[in-house]
């Protein structure tokens, strides 16, 4: 009786047990015969969550099916199979971008694709595809299809607005060109130079909710090889392992011993609690979130309950090593405008290393750390984008 009624708790009905089955044979059938048909339609069911989605995508990779990057002329609302084995990252999975400002894509590609970046700001609604959708646009990817670069088409983004809040305004009023809609467009400076790999790459997991085009790790495989370290979706069971990955989160709790943290890592095959206690944590000063760490790890089971402790840690990017990357300027020239520069490019050059500001008045200087958003990759080209603020980088 025991049995029966703990099975009552949740039990199927003849005809209900039926009707599941009948639908498992069909989705079964349907992944087995149409694969990238099936996947497509998954996706498209789950769009609203980022963690589903990256999980289906690494299900795609697994069955050897290629999720392409979202492209303004070839993408639909939700995921499009576009051949044997491809499916179209869909528009409407990109966060920031609504279903009105992708219907607005949509309705203006009806009639032909976009030329380029000026066509496509002046053919779509700008009171639908906005600031905000249009540079999340270009950071997924979604306008590599016009064959600039993304930060170069990020600098066009103020002058395309203007033209086509401009062009939309004459359109309202009834103004019509002499050659109807197609317009002289203005040739506009082209930008060749591009985001650092690791920024594109961090645009990606914000805006898409994973790395599509490639992982962090991938930039150190050789030396993970070389270091033998365990996938993540393997460690569990083992008593002692080398596991190394991107923070994702990171809290911090102080105890009687001191400040400790549970740090929630992730590689390409999957994400896993490690507990940083103390003794350990007080030697990571440059741990942050987006830092890509190795961990020496000890495996536990205590009331059930797994979890990963770690022994060590060290930096995995050279960068990392770093404690602090100060910028040093003069309060002479110092300014709002200044300011704002400032930010745009640290936001241009994020990283693991915290920033300081030191600000230089005559013998005196005072320093000012930034907030935990405002980390850096101290690079050459980071430098270079300082000294023509008049700012100069120094490392510790």
């Amino acid at each position: 009786f025991a049995d029966i009624e703990k099975f009552a708790s949740y039990a199927f009905a003849k005809a209900h047990a039926a009707a599941y089955a009948f639908i498992t044979y069909w989705t079964a059938y349907f992944k087995a015969h149409f694969p990238t048909e099936f996947m497509a339609a998954l996706l498209t069911s789950v769009q609203d969550s980022i963690e589903k989605v990256a999980a289906y995508i690494e299900e795609c990779r697994g069955m050897g099916i290629q999720v392409l990057p979202p492209d303004v002329n070839e993408s639909d609302v939700g995921f499009t199979p576009v051949g044997e084995g491809k499916i179209r990252f869909g528009l409407g999975a990109i966060k920031h971008v609504g279903e009105s400002a992708v219907a607005a894509i949509l309705a203006a590609r009806s009639f032909r694709p976009f030329r380029d970046f000026l066509d496509f700001c002046l053919r779509v609604d700008p009171e639908k595809v906005n600031r905000e959708t249009l540079e999340c646009l270009i950071k997924a990817g979604a306008m590599d299809c016009f064959g600039l670069t993304r930060k170069g088409m990020m600098a066009l983004v103020e002058e395309g607005l203007r033209l086509a809040q401009k062009f939309h305004r004459e359109r309202l009023s009834g103004q019509v060109s002499l050659f109807g809609d197609e317009l002289v467009l203005p040739t506009l400076p082209v930008i060749q130079e591009e985001y650092a790999r690791q920024e594109l790459l961090r645009f990606e997991k914000e805006l898409l909710g994973l790395y599509l085009s490639a992982h962090p790790l991938d930039f150190y495989a050789e030396k993970l090889r070389a270091l033998g370290v365990t996938p993540l979706d393997q460690v569990m069971g083992h008593p002692q392992a080398l596991i190394a990955g991107r923070v994702k989160t990171l809290k911090t709790v102080s105890t009687a011993e001191g400040r400790m943290a549970f740090v929630t890592i992730e590689d390409k095959t999957g994400e896993a609690e490690v507990v940083v206690r103390p003794r350990v944590f007080e030697s990571a000063a440059w741990l942050r979130e987006e830092s890509l760490v190795v961990m020496r790890v000890v495996w536990s089971e205590r009331n059930g309950l797994a979890r990963l402790s770690a022994l060590s840690l060290e930096p995995l990017g050279e960068e990392a090593a770093f404690s602090r990357c100060w910028i040093r300027l003069s309060l002479s020239a110092l300014n709002a405008e200044k300011i704002q520069e400032l930010v745009r490019t640290i936001s241009d050059h994020l990283g693991p290393v915290p920033v300081g500001v030191v600000v230089i008045d005559g013998e005196r200087e005072a320093r000012v750390l930034a907030g935990p958003r405002y980390g850096v990759t101290p690079t050459p080209e980071l430098a270079e984008a300082l000294r023509r603020l008049g700012a100069e980088m120094t490392l510790e």
